[in-house]
């Protein structure tokens, strides 16, 4: 996997509490609270309340709850599920390169662990499991490994930036494809019905008013 989805475990927590505080959208990734403050925070208000709950809850950990509507408790738990899956797209994605098609955080309606595979993924990923986790696990089957995706990936910028045409381009892991970006859809058609341009099916290319900008 690319270093963003490897990382997808604990920095991603942080990303996805950043998500929520700016913009309250569904966040694919979940706060990171391994790293303890030296002083802990307040008590957060306005989350639902368990008897389990912890006497201080740490800001993220509140808004986390909050959103998703859940007790504290559980988002610590969910918080301690990932923790015990640190490493594990790693692993896969170094052991298992050819069927491995990526894993992310699935929040609702239920908490899961979900595997990509393009074939026998269940027997695949027992080994990796932590003892007594396999009931977060769920696992399904796509069509094309992240290896194909990231060598795909590479082939399509490649052969657009040969043809001069920018572009902004990401895998999407659930989705099983990679997505790109143009300001002009024109020049694209254009390669492809003449074959200078070859496009997986599992390419998109949208047009968007503008790309990101470069630092």
């Amino acid at each position: 996997m690319n270093t963003a989805s490897r990382k997808w475990l604990r920095p991603a927590l942080i990303i996805a509490v950043a998500a929520i505080v700016l913009v309250i959208v569904l966040a694919t990734r979940t706060p990171d609270i391994s790293s303890t403050p030296e002083e802990p925070a307040a008590p957060v208000e306005g989350v639902e309340k368990s008897e389990n709950q912890p006497d201080v809850v740490f800001p993220e950990v509140a808004i986390y709850a909050e959103h998703y509507g859940i007790a504290v408790d559980e988002a610590l738990s969910r918080f301690e599920i990932q923790e015990a899956f640190a490493g594990l797209d790693t692993q896969l994605s170094i052991k298992e390169a050819e069927t491995f098609a990526g894993l992310y955080i699935q929040h609702e309606p239920e908490f899961r662990i979900v595997a990509l595979f393009t074939r026998n993924g269940e027997e695949t990923i027992k080994p990796y499991i932590p003892d007594g986790m396999a009931e977060y696990v769920e696992v399904r089957t796509v069509k094309v490994s992240y290896l194909e995706l990231q060598n795909a990936q590479s082939e399509v910028s490649s052969a657009l930036r040969s043809l001069g045409i920018r572009a902004d381009s990401s895998i999407d892991v659930k989705e099983n494809n990679i997505k790109y970006k143009v300001t002009d859809l024109a020049p694209v058609e254009n390669a492809i019905g003449d074959g200078r341009l070859m496009i997986p099916g599992y390419v998109d290319i949208i047009e968007v008013e503008a790309l990101a900008q470069l630092d």
